[in-house]
């Protein structure tokens, strides 16, 4: 749905191109039509006995969510605390496809770079990468 990335934002030498699978999930989850959570189906194995410790644990499908909703709570509030133009370049690449980007003094692709390596140090700063 976002505007294709050139491929100088895709540059892996920057060392964040990690983030934009990060990014990627957190705009799907931002357009995911919300569901109340009665009607909702569960969709995850059953859960597994033992593990060492006796008893029941969570299936590995829990434990990702877990972590999935923790790492986007994590770039809601990395977003949230960017510079307008930022939150604007995030949008443009990863929610509005069509955005039209004009600030003067820098291009949407060097804003966006800027803006993904601010989400990336947050992100590692919370045990993601």
């Amino acid at each position: 749905m976002g505007a294709s990335l050139p491929d100088c934002i895709i540059d892996e030498d920057d060392g964040y191109a990690w983030v934009e699978e990060f990014l990627r999930m957190w705009a799907q989850d931002q357009r995911r039509e919300r569901v109340p959570a009665q009607l909702s189906v569960p969709r995850q194995s059953a859960g597994s006995i033992g593990g060492g410790y006796g008893g029941y644990s969570k299936p590995a499908e829990e434990w990702q969510e877990q972590a999935d909703h923790r790492a986007i709570a994590v770039i809601d509030a990395a977003i949230e605390g960017l510079a307008y133009a930022e939150q604007c370049a995030i949008n443009k690449f990863h929610m509005i496809g069509g955005a039209v980007f004009r600030f003067h003094r820098e291009t949407a692709e060097v804003v966006y770079a800027r803006a993904r390596m601010k989400i990336g140090i947050r992100l590692r700063a919370n045990d993601f990468n």
